[in-house]
């Protein structure tokens, strides 16, 4: 399942009675075979599990770097996060939640670069991370949420250590 089938797969009202009728069509289930079959099928399309965090992904023949290190981020990235995350149903921007860290990769000698993040790249950036493998896109996100707290935890400690280092030196 790619990012655009989840988020296909979340704009459908589960209370709707053509609910799974919409599911055997935008999956192209064939419907000729046993119900258990047609089943069996529909729940193998739908079905993801988070992948762990790769260096480097290749999404229709092109090749996107991650960029790991939260603190290395441009101001624009944070704003962009920002903005993102501000908007309603944050599940139909997981492609541009992507984009953010996710980037073009280019091969120079030995090592992989990603491309450094352009405000005016991101659309067309997010738009090809739909084709993103859904499982891949989950790991990612994951990925980049513990690697946000963990900085976050990284700096209130060692902001309550200065505090308290201080303290003991005013004594």
């Amino acid at each position: 399942m790619k990012v655009k089938d989840y988020q296909f797969l979340c704009s459908l009202d589960s209370g709707s009675t053509t609910y799974e009728v919409d599911l055997i069509r935008y999956f192209n289930i064939d419907t000729t075979e046993t119900p258990e079959n047609v089943r069996k099928k529909l729940l193998e399309v739908i079905k993801y599990e988070p992948k762990p965090i790769k260096e480097t992904y290749i999404i229709s023949g092109k090749t996107y770097g991650v960029e790991k290190e939260l603190l290395d981020c441009q101001f624009e990235q944070f704003i962009q996060l920002d903005k993102i995350l501000a908007e309603e149903r944050n599940v139909d921007n997981l492609h541009k939640l992507l984009a953010i860290y996710l980037r073009p990769s280019k091969k120079k000698l030995f090592w992989n670069r990603i491309e450094p993040f352009d405000i005016n790249k991101q659309e067309q950036i997010a738009n090809e991370l739909l084709e993103m493998n859904f499982d891949e896109a989950l790991g990612a996100i994951l990925f980049f949420y513990q690697n946000a707290l963990n900085t976050i935890m990284k700096n209130i400690k060692t902001s309550y250590l200065n505090k308290q280092s201080q303290q003991m030196a005013n004594l």
